[in-house]
């Protein structure tokens, strides 16, 4: 059996505002938002899907906890490309976009 990674299918980025996301995501970066729906599972969570091509898409989820969650710079977000968070946090995200 093959079980080796072929690319990304989805990546899931948490948010307090999905509708700010998605306005961003289509409106400056020229993305399509092909789903939209209450995520199986999580209770009045927001699942969106933003197609990046054929095989890939962006997702935010918004739930009704995530607003409350505390942020700190350096710990639960980088802050800048360059800075340290906390193991299991994202610490950034680059995409290719034209000029």
């Amino acid at each position: 059996m093959d079980n080796r990674v072929q690319g990304l299918h989805h990546l899931a980025i948490s948010t307090a505002d999905i509708k700010t996301q998605i306005e961003f995501f289509t409106d400056k970066l020229g993305m399509e938002l092909v789903a939209l729906y209450w995520m199986h599972g999580a209770r009045e969570t927001w699942h969106g899907f933003l197609r990046m091509n054929d095989e890939s898409a962006v997702a935010f989820v918004q739930g009704p906890k995530v607003a409350a969650i505390p942020h700190s710079f350096g710990t639960t977000h980088a802050g800048n490309p360059t800075a340290a968070s906390a193991g299991g946090t994202t610490q950034h995200i680059a995409l290719k976009v034209r000029n």
